[in-house]
């Protein structure tokens, strides 16, 4: 059985963003055709449970822990050897060493995020880059709506990154996006039509609501509340649409579901009319109990996997056209999608009023998903790519 090694910079576990939610499924499924080792680098504390969790889908596990503070540091060559900061935090003398020195071993690496490239681009191995989605199509929109400011800043590292996205797919043997947004923007960019290629997320196989729950008049949004695209997205309909709502609904509840919440997202929590709820074993319980699910991103790029769960389970999602990219649904049939923030409010006001559409609508999406986003038909997709690459076939373990 052939074998490969997949290098990220978050430890997947627990399953708490889509980053994590990809590689630990992908691999999942990938074991049953290849023996998958996990290496990886992390700048955070991570989950004592983790490595044992891990091990139930790698065949073996390394975790080695990093300094923020030496990562900080560590950012200032990107003023010297024109790499992204993102590359230049992670990057590693140690880790690289580590990565060299059992490359050999393996008949394909996968780095996981432009982060991970810098570590296998020069050797001589079959590899794949997963960058997810485009970190250049992300800083690009986030320039428009930055305060003045942080704007060199991000266009710093925009045209880092944008650059560098490029070079890394045409120096490895093939790349993944999520979405074809991000491949239709790098291949505008100069990335090599044939050697990169769209494999979408997919839902939770592990997901658990009760549907015979009762609703309550609430909205929900769930993601990892660090994130700077979920502290913006919950941070304006707050403060933009929230207000409105809540004139004609006094008694609606929103919950801000997801882990790790930034200190000016704990600042909304009033117990009341915004709840806070930080990390759930099963926030999928507060999301099913909700009227309908909220997803109003303005930044970022890629596919919402917050989205794609909240369908999966017949729930009503509310988002905007950043947040359903990807998707490939249809607006008022799996999905409404609204912009501005006086349209975003008249949406979830009429959706709340009326919950014969927020039932069909959800019917809609759950069926949409159970088409198109399982991981068993991402999976296929994956090792048909693996197959193209290695150049030769494989037979799927039980």
């Amino acid at each position: 059985m052939k074998k490969i090694l997949i290098l990220s910079t978050r430890v997947p576990y627990p399953l708490i963003d889509g980053v994590r939610i990809r590689i630990y499924n992908t691999a999942k499924y990938l074991s049953r055709h290849y023996t998958v080792d996990l290496l990886c680098l992390s700048d955070t504390d991570y989950d004592p449970r983790a490595q044992k969790e891990l091990e139930k889908v790698f065949r073996a596990v390394r975790i080695i822990r990093i300094s923020r503070f030496a990562s900080g540091l560590a950012c200032a060559k990107s003023l010297v050897n024109g790499k992204p900061l993102q590359v230049n935090y992670f990057y590693r003398g140690h880790f690289a060493r580590v990565v060299e020195a059992c490359a050999a071993e393996y008949d394909l690496v996968i780095a996981n995020h432009v982060r991970t490239t810098e570590f296998v681009k020069d050797l001589p191995i079959k590899k794949i880059v997963d960058l997810h989605d485009s970190l250049a199509l992300h800083y690009g929109r986030a320039m428009k709506m930055e305060a003045s400011w942080k704007k060199p800043a991000v266009k710093f590292e925009h045209d880092k990154v944008k650059s560098y996205e490029v070079e890394m797919l045409k120096t490895f043997d093939h790349g993944l996006v999520v979405s074809d947004i991000d491949r239709d923007y790098l291949i505008d960019n100069g990335a090599p039509e044939a050697k990169i290629s769209t494999l979408p997320v997919a839902v939770r196989d592990d997901i658990v609501v009760d549907e015979a729950e009762s609703e309550e008049l609430s909205v929900s949004f769930l993601g990892k509340m660090a994130y700077h695209p979920n502290v913006d997205a919950v941070l304006w309909f707050a403060e933009e649409v929230l207000p409105d709502l809540l004139k004609r609904h006094p008694q609606l509840k929103f919950y801000i579901v997801g882990a790790t919440p930034a200190g000016v997202v704990q600042r909304l929590h009033d117990g009341k009319n915004i709840i806070v709820t930080g990390f759930l074993e099963n926030p999928f319980e507060v999301i099913q109990r909700s009227s309908l699910m909220v997803a109003p991103v303005r930044l970022g790029a890629g596919l919402q996997n917050k989205v794609l769960e909240a369908m999966s389970i017949g729930k009503a999602v509310v988002t905007t056209p950043i947040g359903a990219e990807g998707i490939g649904g249809q607006d008022g049939v799996h999905y409404r999608i609204a912009d501005h923030a006086s349209d975003f409010g008249n949406v979830v006001s009429e959706l709340l009023q009326r919950p014969k559409d927020r039932e069909v609508i959800g019917d809609a999406a759950r069926s949409y998903i159970a088409d198109h986003f399982t991981w068993e038909r991402i999976a296929k997709r994956y090792v048909a790519i693996i197959q193209s690459v290695l150049g030769s076939s494989t037979s799927e373990r039980r």
